[in-house]
């Protein structure tokens, strides 16, 4: 867990203003943040999501492809939908 008394050592790995995923070395632990939230969780925890992300980024891709009332969500940015 992250100890908030001290200054830790952070690394952004990836991301864009909406959207980044920071590396805390100190407590191995990663931050997703996205907009105003941010997860905090294990990199193993990273390995599980980004399957996740990524079979649902294949499917929507199938159903794009199949429907074209779905809307291309292929955008840069992360959008609100509620």
């Amino acid at each position: 867990m992250m100890n908030s008394t001290r200054q830790h050592k952070k690394v952004r790995l990836s991301g864009n203003d909406d959207c980044s995923v920071v590396l805390c070395s100190e407590c191995n632990v990663l931050e997703l943040n996205l907009g105003a939230s941010t997860l905090r969780i294990s990199p193993e925890s990273l390995h599980i999501i980004s399957s996740i992300l990524n079979n649902a980024k294949e499917r929507l891709i199938q159903m794009q492809e199949s429907s074209p009332v779905i809307e291309n969500a292929q955008s840069g940015s992360i959008k609100r939908v509620h």
